[in-house]
């Protein structure tokens, strides 16, 4: 099997190779009519920051954050079970308290936690407090992704790594902006497992829910010559997270079985990562549980275009690649003003 980020890192050094020897002369005029984001906090005494970029694009940027749908998907402050242990419970408020408690010690520049252990930090940077963090419970079982970013690192596509750079070619999106989708799409995966006939029994995923502090600080965005608008505003959380279930898993390599998760991933239109890494055999159940569920389309920019079927790892990344490539050097103006239009073939909402 091909290993995933080598694929990944093979992709991103083409592109860093490709950049400074064939890159836009400095001495060449910027077109006028390049999309343009400016992002603030919404407090005029301090700085904004301005991105041109052709690969900025209208879906994600102000298609994936839906304020009404994220309300009615918070967490409740009531008594919520467990997976594991249904007669075992904890009140959400004892949950959203000791998250509180988490981004006061993020602030405080803290790198370990009072109520937390930390599982994934890769794609976090402690010392700019921004970016994606993955945390668990300590006495409760439940993990926490939590999103941060300011008006100077969203901005700054280019300057967070080999991923999130591929991120923002593909798709104009980055962690912040697809973690957005990680519940609708949860939910339309769920809908579409429990009426297939093959993987109804087979198949979970666990709950999810949003949180955002209590002090919500924003992210307002101001944008020019995208998708077809002239000019145009939104916001979103400049923090916030998912909270999912802890998934108990047993040592086994079912997970690795990568005919079985494309089968599965072709069945649900590749709205998941194929990566075996998504996949654990569940303790008790012996279910296959799809974990993360943020949505594929959107990470890799897909939206426009029906990925292609494939049966091994191997066919898949390089299609994964050949679409990378085919955006980085080979698009011309006119396709891709048209991946910056508004709408998706993969709607969310």
């Amino acid at each position: 099997m091909i290993n995933h980020k080598l694929n990944l890192g093979i992709i991103f050094l083409i592109y860093l190779v490709y950049k400074p020897i064939f890159g836009r002369s400095i001495h060449r005029t910027m077109d006028p009519n390049l999309p343009s984001i400016t992002v603030h906090d919404g407090d005029p005494n301090n700085l904004k920051y301005t991105l041109t970029d052709s690969h900025i694009k209208r879906f994600p940027l102000f298609e994936a954050y839906n304020e009404p749908y994220l309300n009615q998907k918070k967490l409740p402050s009531k008594l919520i079970s467990f997976r594991n242990q249904p007669k075992k419970t904890v009140y959400g408020k004892q949950l959203n308290d000791q998250l509180e408690s988490l981004i006061a010690e993020i602030w405080e520049g803290k790198t370990n936690f009072t109520n937390f252990k930390i599982l994934k930090n890769k794609d976090f940077n402690f010392k700019t407090r921004c970016g994606l963090i993955v945390l668990k419970f300590k006495d409760f079982p439940f993990v926490a992704k939590v999103f941060i970013e300011t008006p100077r690192s969203l901005s700054r596509p280019y300057s967070k790594g080999l991923f999130p750079m591929g991120m923002f070619i593909m798709g104009g999106s980055n962690r912040h902006l697809n973690g957005f989708t990680r519940i609708k799409n949860m939910e339309n995966i769920k809908a579409k497992v429990e009426n297939h006939p093959i993987w109804k029994d087979k198949l979970s995923v666990p709950r999810k829910w949003f949180w955002v502090p209590k002090d919500t600080k924003w992210l307002y965005i101001d944008a020019r010559n995208l998708g077809g608008y002239k000019t145009e505003s939104t916001r979103f959380p400049a923090i916030y997270a998912v909270i999912a279930d802890e998934i108990f898993s047993v040592p086994s390599t079912t997970g690795k079985n990568g005919v079985r998760n494309l089968a599965i991933c072709r069945d649900l239109d590749f709205a998941i990562d194929p990566h075996y890494n998504n996949f654990v055999t569940e303790k008790g159940t012996n279910k296959l549980v799809m974990y993360d569920t943020e949505h594929f389309p959107t990470l890799i920019g897909s939206y426009f275009y029906k990925l292609r079927p494939a049966r091994r790892y191997v066919g898949w990344y390089t299609h994964l690649a050949r679409n990378f490539i085919k955006q980085r050097l080979f698009s011309a103006k006119s396709c891709q003003k048209k991946r910056q239009q508004p709408g998706s073939i993969y709607p969310l909402y």
